[in-house]
């Protein structure tokens, strides 16, 4: 069985159809409507996969992993007793690099913070966090169309186009939505399926099953994942902010 995307070539139809093969042809046809609906938001898609790690044990936070090239943008948080430190990795950040400088951030507010290689050692501190962040590719859908499809089977007889047929509408008939590359959702909505053995003397016989596909268009755009995220109490009757909690 040959599956492809437009129509068929005749030469090559006469070929398959001679040596017994089936042909499904998928081929989207001119009904279209618009059914833009939805709020423009941005959504998160998909995170790439941090090549760094870090692992809070104690009183000591440890850095492992390695930094890539290309460098894959990674953002690093330690958040000790409600405050942040962050580094971003750099290309040139070895895994010793990126714990000097988050001891030496954290050491400003903890005296006697160092770190030994990819260690660090935060003494006194009796709440620690770490995390690593890479980003994710946002989506925001700008519009929504139905579009009909046309799937179409050509057989060298009427019991390969039944099998072939039945497959095909069995799976799509149990299919709401499929994912699509951008990680929207499309939704598949049976139509009609006429057959045709017009040409059952030219033993051709065909079959067109044809689905409304109702599907997003989007833009991306490259976002950080978080990781700090902070709460600030302000006083109800002056506004003046409490405090600031990292999160």
């Amino acid at each position: 069985m040959r599956i492809f995307p437009g129509w068929p070539v005749a030469s090559s139809l006469d070929s398959d159809l001679e040596a017994g093969k089936v042909q499904v042809s998928i081929f989207p046809l001119g009904m279209e409507a618009n059914t833009t609906r939805y709020l423009r938001i941005w959504q998160a898609g998909a995170v790439k996969s941090p090549t760094l790690f870090m692992t809070a044990q104690g009183n000591t936070v440890i850095v492992s992993g390695a930094v890539t090239s290309p460098l894959v943008a990674q953002n690093l948080a330690v958040l000790i007793n409600g405050k942040a430190y962050l580094h971003a990795a750099q290309s040139t950040d070895t895994i010793t690099s990126i714990a000097t400088a988050l001891a030496s951030l954290i050491a400003a507010d903890w005296p006697g913070t160092t770190n030994a290689g990819p260690v660090i050692t935060v003494p006194g501190a009796f709440e620690i966090v770490a995390r690593v962040g890479t980003s994710a590719t946002a989506v925001e859908e700008i519009r929504r169309q139905k579009r009909l499809i046309q799937i179409t089977i050509w057989a060298p007889t009427p019991d390969a186009r039944k099998i072939v047929a039945s497959t095909i509408d069995g799976s799509l008939a149990d299919t709401a939505f499929i994912t699509m590359p951008d990680f929207t959702e499309a939704r598949v909505m049976y139509h009609d399926s006429p057959m045709t053995d017009m040409l059952s003397k030219a033993r051709i016989y065909r079959r067109d099953l044809r689905y409304f596909i109702e599907y997003a268009t989007t833009k991306t755009r490259e976002a950080a994942v978080v990781v700090d995220a902070k709460v600030t109490r302000q006083d109800r009757v002056t506004g003046i902010d409490i405090s600031v909690t990292d999160y």
